[in-house]
């Protein structure tokens, strides 16, 4: 597919759609730790606002978990979710009604806790997988019973060659099944994210044999079959990296970040989950180099934070449509004195929240911000 057609086509919907969203904004600081927050996950249900990071203060970085039950007003005490003295990396959270999920790397093993009660009690951790290299950039999603997570390793054979897989609890992880490869051992996958509507799950992940490009394969049976793999970028000379990807019933929707001419963020949508795919729309603007983008959606709502240099230091966007991303607006959210980076967004039915590390204070601390819709 032509970056320049892409290109043409996205700032033409933005231009159509040039209205501020949600300018009611408020902020909340969620930790003031002497370490450093890394690698920060949200979740939203209802009222119930759920948030896990990784904070080293204590010398090995360590997994913590807070809650609000007042949509972003007031917050619980953190609590620490890993191993004291235990190193954890790369975690997500997702939730499904009362259920929290919780997964992250610790000891080169693949680590999973819950909570039933919405987050005020947690079952002890268990290792679900202990791969033989460290499983990396790990994603959780939920649709009912069912918990599908998905992460990158090394091939313990072949140098070189990474792969994506997929592993599922049909249970609310009382029992898991045995880990699935989605790709095959030809080149590095890596950077995979998931998504469940119903019996459909989704993943995309960046493939780099030299540049990367990102693929989607899709499965119509939770996950016991999967189709076969689909390039959505298509761009052989350019780098597409970072994918992410959100369902909404048979609304399947893809963002990335490309390196074209100028970088820009990237959406695709698919309205028959994911069977067809139209062409690519371009978020950002020529005066822009965006980058981590993250995507959030509920019903017709989709939001898609990244972040980028403006001025002297980088902060946090924001992309929203009200209409499935037929049309596109632009907030900017932060205008701090430090380096504002790596937005995560979610949806409650009546708010939209983002995530985010601010190194205004000195050290990366998180921060939550939220907005009616």
């Amino acid at each position: 597919m032509d970056a320049w057609k892409k290109s043409v086509l996205g700032l033409s919907l933005l231009l159509a759609a040039a209205a501020a969203f949600g300018a009611d904004w408020t902020t909340k600081q969620l930790t003031n730790t002497t370490g450093n927050i890394a690698a920060k996950r949200i979740a939203v249900n209802n009222a119930n606002v759920y948030v896990v990071w990784t904070d080293d203060a204590a010398g090995p970085t360590e997994l913590y978990f807070r809650k609000s039950g007042d949509s972003g007003k007031s917050w619980k005490t953190p609590k620490r979710l890993s191993a004291a003295g235990e190193y954890a990396f790369s975690p997500d959270v997702a939730v499904n009604g009362s259920n929290v999920y919780v997964v992250w790397e610790q000891n080169s093993a693949l680590y999973f806790r819950k909570s039933a009660n919405g987050g005020g009690k947690w079952k002890p951790a268990v290792k679900i997988a202990a791969p033989e290299l460290y499983p990396k950039n790990i994603r959780i999603a939920v649709s009912g019973l069912n918990i599908y997570v998905v992460w990158d390793q090394a091939d313990t054979e072949i140098p070189g060659v990474n792969l994506v897989f997929i592993m599922k609890s049909a249970n609310r992880g009382k029992t898991w099944g045995t880990p699935v490869a989605l790709t095959e051992r030809t080149a590095e996958n890596s950077y995979p994210d998931v998504a469940a509507s119903g019996a459909n799950v989704y993943v995309v992940w960046q493939r780099n044999p030299s540049l990367g490009d990102i693929f989607f394969r899709r499965s119509a049976d939770a996950g016991k079959t999967w189709q076969a793999e689909v390039n959505l970028s298509d761009t052989p000379t350019v780098e597409s990296r970072d994918p992410g990807v959100e369902a909404q019933g048979s609304l399947v929707y893809v963002v990335w970040d490309e390196e074209t001419y100028y970088q820009g963020i990237y959406f695709r949508r698919s309205s028959n989950s994911g069977v067809t795919w139209p062409t690519a729309t371009r978020l950002t603007t020529d005066a822009e180099t965006p980058g981590g983008p993250d995507i959030a959606a509920k019903n017709a709502n989709v939001g898609v934070a990244y972040f980028y240099l403006a001025d002297t230091d980088t902060e946090a966007y924001l992309r929203t449509s009200v209409n499935s991303g037929a049309g596109w607006n632009l907030t900017r959210l932060t205008n701090n004195s430090g380096g504002s980076i790596f937005p995560s967004a979610a949806y409650s039915k009546t708010k939209i929240y983002v995530a985010y590390l601010d190194d205004s204070t000195g050290n990366l601390q998180l921060y939550v911000m939220f907005s009616p819709l």
